[in-house]
């Protein structure tokens, strides 16, 4: 009973039309093993149908050969790339909103996070948000705006709302261009994760790859594609070729967000179609240089009490003193008053000589400028 209950939590297999012979036998096998007899055989043909259309998540390697339908062409290798790459250990992949965000580290050694919510609002044209999209379709968005805003400048909702078109001019991290990764290439794809890491169409909706939760995932996976991955390295783990895979569904799934899947395994098309469509961003440009702060706004009068004002620049000074009101404006920045309430001096020549009209640096110096009279001052009052 527990084997036919493991077999039961299977993935959805109608893909597949060949599973059949391979469902037989699985069937046939544990019915004479449990004694199990139905009483027709329509039953019995209902029971083998309901097995077919589960099976797949525990079968073994050999079986998987008879039930993938894809194109069967031999392992490939590309010597000429580097025997692994893992581009989590140059310190560019952090959060799931990766692709523009570790090229941009790549090219410019900045790690900028780009806003996923002006994509989800903005690209409009082909994307459809949350209902999903195509990479390229995103890349020509960024490259046509001439960049893309940083997710702080455009915070992430979880949700697609109304473009901010004001936003858009926030140009922080531009792309050249985009390249697609010749469908059904191995070869290709492994050149091009070994440069960057890259974006690759697989089938997410099969169970066995929901559920993956550890080891090399090798299926069995549809290559109908309907989700999007990234592609952060290759390697090998106990004898098999794997690539890194990072998902977007956090770090809940797989092995804390990430995958191995296995490559070159001979499929044309790869595990979930992963060799069917796969592309990349392409950056040679640096980035804009970042914005210019506005220059700050121009000093406002500063208040000498409750009724009176001197401009921007000015001194208060006490020409004379009316309830304890000022009424006089010293032409200097940040003067010193004279006592008689006629005349101001600059901070450098703090000493006020009335009697010669001077202005001293110190007692007994010669250093000396004239004295600002009264007639420089100017008397602003503001009513409250």
């Amino acid at each position: 009973m527990r084997t036919l209950l493991c077999l039961l939590l299977l993935v959805h297999f109608s893909y597949y039309s060949s599973s059949y012979s391979t469902s037989d036998h699985l069937f046939e096998s544990w019915c004479k093993r449990h004694g199990k007899k139905y009483p027709s055989e329509r039953e019995k043909q209902q029971r083998l149908k309901s097995l077919g259309s589960k099976l797949g998540l525990y079968l073994p390697a050999n079986d998987l050969i008879r039930i993938n339908p894809v194109q069967e062409t031999g392992p490939v290798r590309d010597v000429g790339s580097p025997a692994s790459v893992d581009w989590r250990k140059q310190g560019a992949v952090t959060h799931q909103q990766e692709l523009l965000k570790v090229l941009n580290k790549i090219v410019t050694g900045f790690l900028v996070s780009p806003s996923e919510q002006e994509l989800m609002d903005c690209d409009t044209i082909h994307n459809q948000g949350c209902d999903g999209g195509r990479m390229d379709y995103a890349f020509q968005f960024v490259i046509y705006n001439h960049g893309i805003g940083t997710e702080e400048d455009y915070p992430y909702v979880g949700r697609k709302s109304t473009c901010i078109k004001a936003k858009l001019k926030r140009r922080v991290v531009p792309i050249d261009g985009y390249a697609d990764v010749p469908p059904n290439n191995e070869i290709e794809l492994l050149r091009a994760v070994a440069a960057q890491p890259v974006s690759a169409g697989v089938c997410g909706s099969e169970r066995a790859f929901r559920f993956c939760s550890s080891g090399i995932f090798s299926g069995p996976c549809s290559i109908t594609l309907d989700h999007a991955v990234l592609i952060v390295g290759y390697g090998s783990e106990n004898g098999v070729d794997c690539w890194i895979i990072k998902n977007s569904w956090g770090r809940s799934w797989g092995m804390k967000g990430y995958m191995l899947m296995q490559r070159n395994t001979g499929y044309l098309d790869g595990i979930c179609g992963i060799n069917r469509l796969a592309s990349y961003p392409v950056k040679t440009s640096p980035n804009p240089p970042e914005p210019r702060p506005p220059p700050p706004p121009p000093p406002g009068p500063t208040r000498c009490d409750l009724f009176s004002y001197c401009a921007a620049g000015e001194t208060c000074c006490c020409a004379r003193r009316l309830f304890n009101v000022c009424l006089s404006c010293c032409e200097l920045s940040s003067a010193i008053c004279c006592k008689d309430g006629r005349h101001c001096c600059p901070l450098e020549y703090p000493i006020c000589d009335t009697k010669r009209s001077l202005c001293l640096k110190a007692a007994r110096t010669a250093s000396v400028t004239k004295m600002i009279g009264s007639e420089k001052y100017r008397l602003i009052n503001y009513l409250m």
